[in-house]
């Protein structure tokens, strides 16, 4: 049985009972189109209308016997047309279960033929279209319970959905219905119950927006109320949740929690508060000791799919390693842990290494699969896990049997076939013996089969990593991150900017069509004002400001008033609901990021309706951060950062003299990364950033002006003067 249509009440569900197998549920003629056009939509001469993307996801199903359309007014004309649903699939290139899905069932001729027979078909990247991917999987999460990719959905001509799931099986399993029965069921429903359809249509359409448009925009009263107390609040609801026994927060599976950290390490930094420190930083060692970790190579996996850390989902995404790294920053510059800065430096070397494209930037991801051996199909973490022979073989008798036992191998293995994922439970009594096993381990993986990458640049997740650069790249005196992280910014400011306009991805220098959305220029404009204080270049300030600008101007309803953001800009393309989501996902909330930027950019632009736009954002988000603040932490920094003013710190240094200014900036990020925004310049360059304004540097030294609200005290010359004002 499975919940299909939703009928009248809130009370009654119409359901479909799928009967029979694959192989042959009775469809009544009417459910077949009149009139398909089977030259251009049978499974022999599909038009491949995907090879023209920019999205590697789509791409690759490009050569599928389904006749699938992008997203777009022509697919939705052309159901009309022929008078048959929409079939929507939603997925992306790392995805391990699309991949599943795709050679089950839309490689397959006989599935294909039904779908091009029945349905018009469209195929979505959420990570290109996550404005369509948000409005539908609210839908598929209600109707079903959860959610995830690949998504499943079923529209009406209004783009409005009947019937939604996630993955489903080429055969009845483990009580699911196979995909054909789904999609003859689906079919049969659309031509004999179209009232219905429709109607259950209306209504899920109807719940999920006034569902969306609830208030979250509190009073200036409750706004009083609760100032000074949502972060002590979030920090005794995650210490709540906390897991003491393996770190993180919930049982399994277990994400990484990137922006939760970053708070918390900075909360703890402002407050004094340990609690805080030690739960990020407890989270944090058990994570890096992990099978989540890539102890070979850097970087980290998706999540884990157990509660201790040791068996990832294998895909690596740009904006956990992005958020990853900033956390471990953060921790190195709390506490000085050497296993902080090592995890560090290792992450930002997996970005460099393996997702930085040419030219600069980044990509989105690597795969989860590869084959074990070439020619062989691909499987799941097959680049990445080990056999205790396999170690011998590579180091030896000795130094296999040694490194075997420090990372965990196992002849029971701890994944797969008897396979094991690599873990780093204790630091090594050896530390360069390790090194040496590593490094030809490492050499040895890298001659295996590796995972696919999705090389497209995402506008808000290349922003994450500019961030995380610059800010490690301060920390750790690191050029080469920092010359990375200019790279990336000119992409996006060169690429991705069309017409005036952000755009949501490039790939090989080519802007795709979709428009930037409300975390991309929030988290962009945040990236370029990082960019500013890393390279004294005011231009950087100049893209900056534009953007929080534009960002206003696009995204905010009322700005004078109740200013509520949407995710998508006034002028975009119209889906059923224009999306709106508070709450961060793998990577910021629009809505947060909004207000976390408005409160830097007001700072030093000293443009206070934007601070008073983020104050009223913030307000609303308050009970949010409070209480479920795992889902708010983005919100919580942005929150840190207007109670401490933020501070404002304005270094001015002689034309050129950038080495000794970086040292100032580097005090800057280790005792008020939380609390402070920094801008840097020359003096000649000064009057072009408000902040630095009237502002002059020592006698052929840099000075740093530690002020707030535009209020500044004595200029400090040298690091001690400055962590003296700071800590002050």
């Amino acid at each position: 049985m499975d919940r299909l249509l939703w009928r009248g009440t809130a009370s009654r569900w119409t359901t479909v009972t799928f009967k029979g197998s694959q192989h042959g549920w009775p469809i009544p003629a009417a459910a077949r189109p009149k009139a398909v056009a089977l030259d251009s939509r049978d499974n022999g001469g599909v038009a491949n209308r995907l090879t023209g993307s920019i999205s590697p996801y789509l791409q690759a199903h490009a050569d599928n016997p389904v006749d699938w359309w992008e997203w777009g007014d022509d697919a939705f004309a052309a159901a009309r047309g022929l008078d048959v649903p929409i079939f929507l699939s939603v997925g992306y290139a790392a995805c391990h279960w699309c991949h599943v899905m795709a050679h089950e069932s839309f490689e397959d001729p006989a599935v294909a033929r039904i779908l091009n027979e029945r349905f018009i078909c469209i195929k979505v990247d959420r990570e290109e279209r996550p404005d369509v991917d948000s409005v539908y999987m609210a839908a598929t999460t209600a109707l079903t319970g959860h959610g995830g990719w690949p998504m499943s959905a079923w529209l009406d001509h209004e783009g409005r959905v009947f019937h939604a799931g996630t993955y489903y099986p080429p055969r009845p399993s483990h009580g699911m219905p196979s995909f054909t029965d789904v999609l003859l069921a689906v079919a049969a429903a659309w031509s004999d119950r179209r009232a219905e359809v429709l109607e259950s249509a209306a209504h899920i359409n109807e719940v999920l927006s006034r569902r969306q448009a609830g208030p979250d925009v509190a009073g200036p009263e409750t706004a009083e109320a609760s100032a000074g107390s949502t972060t002590g609040d979030a920090v005794a609801s995650l210490t709540a949740q906390f897991d003491s026994s393996h770190g993180g927060f919930g049982g399994s599976p277990k994400f990484p929690p990137g922006m939760v950290l970053q708070f918390l390490f900075r909360s703890g930094q402002a407050d004094g508060d340990n609690r805080a420190v030690s739960m990020a930083a407890a989270t944090c060692e058990a994570m890096g000791r992990g099978g989540m970790y890539d102890q070979l190579g850097g970087g980290f996996a998706r999540y884990s799919v157990d509660a201790t850390w040791t068996v990832p989902h294998f895909e690596k995404m740009l904006y956990d390693n992005a958020l990853l790294a900033g956390a471990y920053a953060d921790w190195w510059a709390v506490t000085g842990e050497p296993t902080a800065r090592r995890i560090c430096e290792e992450t930002i070397g997996f970005l460099t290494d393996e997702l930085a494209l040419p030219g600069g930037g980044f990509a989105a991801a690597l795969d989860a699969d590869a084959p074990p051996t070439p020619g062989q199909p691909a499987a799941e973490g097959a680049t990445y896990v080990w056999r205790p022979e396999q170690f011998r073989q590579v180091l030896g008798h000795a130094d296999g049997i040694w490194a075997a036992e420090l990372t965990s191998v196992t002849p029971g293995g701890t994944f797969d076939g008897g396979t094991s994922v690599l873990q780093l439970r204790e630091d090594p009594n050896d530390w360069p013996r390790w090194q040496r096993c590593r490094a030809l381990l490492l050499a040895a993986r890298n001659a295996r089969p590796q995972p696919a990458r999705d090389d497209k640049l995402v506008a808000s997740w290349n922003g994450l990593a500019i961030a995380a650069l610059v800010r490690s790249g301060l920390l750790l005196a690191r050029e080469d991150w920092l010359a990375a992280a200019v790279a990336a910014g000119e992409v996006l400011r060169s690429v991705n900017m069309v017409d005036g306009r952000l755009r949501r991805v490039s790939r090989a220098g080519r802007a795709g069509a979709a428009a930037g959305l409300l975390e991309d220029y929030a988290v962009a404009a945040e990236a370029f004002l990082a960019l500013e204080r890393a390279t004294g270049d005011v231009g950087w300030y100049a893209a900056a400001e534009q953007l929080t600008a534009q960002m206003v101007d696009l995204f905010c309803d009322d700005p004078s008033g109740a200013a509520v953001f949407h995710d998508t800009a006034v002028d975009a393309e119209r889906l059923v609901r224009r999306p709106r989501d508070t709450s961060d996902g793998a990577s910021p909330s629009g809505v947060a990021a909004a207000a976390k930027t408005l409160v830097m950019m007001a700072a030093v632009s000293g443009r206070h309706e934007w601070r008073d736009i983020a104050d009223k954002v913030l307000a609303g988000l308050q009970p949010q951060m409070a209480q479920q603040p795992r889902f708010a932490g983005w919100a919580l920094q942005a929150e840190l950062l207007a109670r401490a003013g933020p501070l404002e710190v304005g270094v001015v240094a002689p034309l050129g003299d950038r080495s000794a200014s970086r040292r100032l900036l580097q005090v800057v990020e280790q005792e008020a990364g939380g609390q402070a925004v920094a801008v840097a310049g020359a003096a000649s360059q000064a009057a072009a950033i408000p902040l630095l304004r009237g502002k002059t540097a020592a006698t052929g030294r840099p000075a740093a002006y530690v002020c707030r609200d535009f209020t500044c005290g004595l200029p400090a010359v040298g690091p001690d003067e400055l962590r003296l004002a700071l800590r002050a």
